[in-house]
């Protein structure tokens, strides 16, 4: 009899044991406790990569094999949007969890009263906090928005720039020089940033990605070759030697820039395969949070244009994933904003810092806790200057006194604007930004004092 007692003993505990020591048991039922102290940390954004031109998101093209395996191991957020159209307060805002006008860096090349171009010292970024809790950091960057100029450097041990991202050789430097430094920091905690335009315009990646267009369209340049023999000038403006080809009332050229720019998406995600082997080698994958997005997106007439400067979701919807060791795969249809990425990212790591984030940890919502409806707030210095969604509905406010309004539940890339139909949710939501915005920057100011 005290034989079989202390048999059942022995498998009470070994049950108890195997419950708290497996990792869905932890990230289950005690799920608000899991953190990953002390992992290294991979921020990685492909500039202007659409959520919705990735096989993840549900792109009828293979254009993202390495991607879709991270997804198929992460966390996927459906409903992901970023706070800007441009490059520099896009980037901003993902590196100090500050709205763009509260850091107020703008691109370059604009000049309206509100802008700087150089992050306020007011403010730290993810890599100066990572930095002072004893990581060693490294950024690696296609420079131009993305440079020391405005900031983008503070708290990194090495900060690489590779400017001329249409030399191939010039973008397989990049990961050779990640592979390197992620060998000799392996047996560190580390923070690595990897940023490149590969997808950007002028959509021109290596022949070998030209899996969907016409060879035989004369009229659009495919490689930077093909410019420089017709040009004979290094100095050449590509992106407008690239347009200048394009006719936009022409589908075969529709047809043939979203072929392109698919060929840039397979070009990065090559990138992305890279570095994941490389961790993969080393040993420190599986200690590794892995965060995968983008600043914006980029429109195709989708309303009548090219390019990203409007706050439609063509460009406003972009792609989160979020890798995070012992933590099972699923996808997120709440609302987020790359805002929410660096308190989501210390909340994981167990580190708390007083600088005054404006996103929030989605670290709650990822285990499931109920919260409160979230609106994605994302502003502007042009004519498009703020959206703001709620629920069903999409309001954009323009300086040109244009209101607009759209279901995105069922008109989710803003065909059909429907302000005239519902004024009252015009004026909620108008209400709405207002009271944002007004508490956006007395949250700045009262951090400023």
């Amino acid at each position: 009899m005290k034989i079989l007692l202390f048999f059942l003993l022995f498998l009470e505990l070994l049950v108890i044991f195997v419950l708290l020591f497996h990792p869905s048991f932890i990230t289950g039922l005690f799920s608000d406790d899991y953190h990953c102290k002390d992992c290294n940390v991979v921020l990685i954004s492909i500039d202007t990569l659409r959520a919705d031109h990735l096989g993840a998101y549900g792109h009828y093209r293979n254009t993202s094999p390495n991607v879709d395996l991270l997804a198929a191991e992460g966390l996927l957020f459906e409903k992901a949007f970023s706070q800007s159209p441009l490059t520099v307060p896009s980037h901003m805002t993902m590196f100090t969890s500050l709205y763009p006008s509260v850091h107020k860096v703008c691109n370059y090349e604009r000049s309206e009263d509100y802008c700087s171009h150089y992050l306020s010292f007011n403010y730290s970024t993810l890599a100066q906090i990572l930095h002072d809790y004893g990581y060693v950091t490294g950024g690696f960057t296609g420079g131009g928005h993305v440079s020391e100029l405005f900031g983008f450097s503070r708290g990194f041990d090495v900060w690489k720039e590779y400017r001329n991202r249409r030399n191939e050789s010039e973008t397989l430097q990049s990961i050779v020089d990640i592979s390197n430094w992620v060998e000799t920091v392996k047996d560190k905690k580390f923070f690595l940033f990897y940023h490149t335009y590969i997808v950007h315009d002028p959509y021109i990646s290596p022949s070998r990605f030209h899996l969907w267009i016409d060879i035989n369209k004369t009229n659009i340049y495919l490689s930077t070759e093909e410019i420089l023999n017709d040009f004979n000038n290094s100095e050449v403006d590509f992106r407008k030697i690239f347009w200048a080809g394009v006719n936009h009332s022409d589908p075969s050229d529709l047809k043939q820039l979203l072929g392109l720019y698919d060929g840039g998406v397979l070009y990065a995600d090559e990138q992305v395969g890279l570095i994941i082997d490389k961790l993969k080698e080393v040993g420190v994958y599986d200690k590794t949070i892995i965060i995968f997005t983008a600043d914006h997106g980029e429109e195709f007439l989708e309303h009548n244009e090219f390019l990203h400067w409007k706050l439609y979701n063509e460009i406003l919807h972009v792609p989160l994933i979020i890798r995070l060791p012992g933590v099972e795969s699923k996808k997120i249809n709440n609302y987020v904003g790359l805002v929410d990425i660096v308190p989501t990212l210390l909340d994981f790591l167990g580190i708390f810092s007083l600088s005054q984030f404006q996103g929030v940890s989605l670290k709650p919502m990822i285990f499931g806790y109920k919260e409160a409806p979230r609106i994605v707030f994302s502003e502007s210095v042009q004519n498009y200057r703020y959206s703001v969604i709620s629920g069903d509905w999409k309001y954009i406010s323009r300086k040109d006194g244009v209101v607009e309004l759209y279901n995105i539940t069922d008109d989710f890339y803003e065909q059909k604007n429907v302000a005239k139909n519902f004024p009252l949710v015009v004026n909620h939501l108008e209400t709405l930004l207002n009271e944002t915005l007004e508490t956006i920057h007395d949250e700045s100011s009262k951090s400023r004092n």
